[in-house]
Formats: structure tokens, C-alpha cells, sequence
């Protein structure tokens, strides 16, 4: 298990940028097994890890932020090395399942941050934007079939037991403050046996293996980058007296002057999840303005490539002539 609560900012502009579902990847493995490391590496391979984090497209979020707060009971025991922390009863899964709906319904939330030292949650929380590609990694994250349903891409990162052990030891001495003899009784009374009964019979659960290995990293992100892919529809025509040509509808992205009839203009901008668009049919649905009396034009179609009217405002014929388009990706 690792905190990685000061990597999980990711941030999208939510005024301009039209949100769809993210493609969501589930990281499972056992403590230790580098479930960060694989999702911060494919972070780098796919450029993110260097954007602004209002431009960045794929965020990072750990099952480590939701353990579930503990009683003083509770905490005793953890203090003294005997509260199961590995077990999915430590996990608050209510909180892990609507913070996954919310971010598939593109949502802005809030991840609470866990103190490792004294296995307490504090007030303070880590906001996390929309983004194209979440990563969510955790010892537990294929334990709950409700949960394991919501991705559509499972990974499991195996690693040597030996491996882990040995990184477990490191981390738990420097950076939580355990002595040895606690992590040692800590991970053979509970984290070996809930590796063995939570965690490891999952990974045959349609689960991709990833031996933390280059090749295996730059695989997967060939597919993440499939999803991540944006099209623009971009058109170009003569315009006679008119301006803002559009789509009807609020959940576009469109840009076409009539100053500039000869090059090609972005009109829409979407994402076709593994797909890549062929061809476009201009129909109706379109609308304009008049160039200079902002005459409202609200049933352009261009089924015909070629569409006239009649600005009574200025006494002028209004039209777009010869449109053509094409579909690049952004």
C-alpha cells in the first residue's frame, strides 16, 4: 500500500471543455508490489506527468485515502500494530463507490487524506477535476465486484513476495515510524493472509498482469492512448453576409468566422472512445448570424453543401457556399 496523496491533482477547465465519461483503469497488487510507480510511469509515457494540471488529462487516485476512520479501540490497537489494515472491512468502500460514480458522471470531487502515523483522517481533502483516464490503484480494488465493475480496464501488478516484503520493511521503518518487530508480526499475522484471501484471487478475475516491466508499461498505455484520443470536425465554406455558423446546442466547441473563408475552422470537438470517425453528412441542425445586423438564422441546413436566405434587416441576401469538412485529431 503506498499514500500518494500529493500526486493526485488532475484539472480540467470545466467552462470550456465539453466532459464525457473518463476511461477508468483499476491498479491492484499486493503491499508494496508498485501499483504507484506503474501508474506514475504510465503517467510519464503518456506526457502528463509535466502539464500544467489544468491542461492534464489523467489523474491518479489510491484506495489508501479511504480507510475508514477508527474508533480509540481502534487506533490502540493500530498504534500497537494489531488492526488489520489489509482487511476490506478497513476500507470505507460506501465513500470509494460514489466518489467512482461521481467521477464518471464527470464530476469534480473531494479525496479525503489518511495520516499513516496516527491512523486518523483529517479535515483537509484533495480535490481532484475531471479528467479523460483516472487510475485508481489499491491492495482491494477487484475485492468488490460492484466496484471491480466500474472499470473498464483491470491491472494487476505482480511482484516477488520477497520484493515486497522487503519494501514493505523500508517504507514502514522510514516513513511511518514502525520498528521492525511490528512490521514483521503486522505482516505475517494480517497483511500475508489478506494478500492470499483478498487480494490474490481476483487477479484471475479478467485482469491484466503486469509484471512492472517496460514493455508491459508501454503496452497498456498504447491502449489508454486509444481512449484518450480527441477528433475535431473542422469545415470550411464561403460566407456571404453571415457569421457564427454553429451547431444548434450548448455542448459544442465551434469556431467559424467569416472573415477567414479559406482555411478550414474547428466547428466540433469530440471523442469517440476506441473508435475513429470516416466521414461527416452536414444536415440540418446548423445556425447563423447576419454579418452585420446579428440577424438570427436558427435553421441553416447544408445538406445540399449550399445554403441561401434573406436578411430583411440590411435588404441582403445572406448564404455559405461550397462547404466542405474534414476529421483530424486534436
Amino acid at each position: 500500500m503506498a499514500g500518494d496523496n500529493e500526486t493526485l491533482l488532475s484539472s480540467r477547465d470545466e467552462n470550456t471543455d465539453v466532459i464525457q465519461q473518463p476511461f477508468l483503469i483499476g491498479v491492484s497488487g499486493g503491499t508494496a508490489s508498485g501499483k504507484s510507480s506503474v501508474c506514475e510511469k504510465i503517467m510519464e509515457l503518456l506526457g502528463q506527468n509535466k502539464i500544467d494540471h489544468h491542461q492534464r488529462q489523467v489523474a491518479i487516485l489510491s484506495q489508501d485515502s479511504f480507510y475508514k476512520a477508527l474508533t480509540p479501540e481502534q487506533k490502540a490497537k493500530a498504534l500497537k500494530g494489531q488492526f488489520n489494515f489489509d482487511h476490506p472491512d478497513a476500507f470505507d468502500n460506501e465513500l470509494i463507490m460514489q466518489t467512482l460514480r461521481q467521477i464518471l458522471q464527470g464530476k469534480t470531487v473531494h479525496i479525503p487524506i489518511y495520516d499513516f502515523v496516527t491512523h486518523s483522517r483529517g479535515d483537509e481533502f484533495v480535490t481532484v477535476y475531471p479528467a479523460d483516464v483516472v487510475l485508481f490503484e489499491g491492495i482491494l480494488m477487484f475485492y468488490s465486484q460492484e466496484i471491480r465493475d466500474l472499470f473498464q480496464m483491470k491491472l494487476f501488478v505482480d511482484t516477488d513476495p520477497d520484493t515486497r516484503l522487503s519494501r514493505r520493511v523500508l517504507r514502514d521503518i522510514n516513513e511511518r515510524g514502525r520498528d521492525l518487530d511490528q512490521v514483521l508480526s503486522q505482516y505475517i499475522t494480517f497483511v500475508k493472509p489478506a494478500f492470499e484471501e483478498f487480494c490474490l484471487p481476483p487477479r484471475v478475475w479478467n485482469s491484466r498482469r503486469v509484471l512492472n516491466a517496460a514493455g508491459e508499461r508501454v503496452s497498456v498505455v498504447r491502449q489508454v492512448n486509444v481512449k484518450m484520443v480527441k477528433f475535431g470536425l473542422q469545415f470550411k465554406a464561403t460566407l456571404e453576409n453571415v457569421t457564427n455558423v454553429r451547431p444548434l446546442g450548448e455542448d459544442f466547441r465551434w469556431f467559424l468566422k467569416a472573415e477567414d473563408n479559406e482555411t478550414f475552422k474547428t466547428m466540433v470537438q469530440f471523442e469517440c472512445r476506441g473508435l475513429e470517425p470516416v466521414d461527416f453528412q452536414p444536415q440540418a441542425g446548423f445556425a447563423a448570424e447576419g454579418a452585420e445586423s446579428g440577424t438570427p438564422f436558427p435553421e441553416v441546413n447544408l445538406l445540399e453543401k449550399d445554403w441561401t436566405d434573406y436578411d430583411e434587416k440590411v435588404s441582403e441576401s445572406v448564404g455559405i457556399y461550397e462547404v466542405t469538412h474534414r476529421v483530424v485529431k486534436c
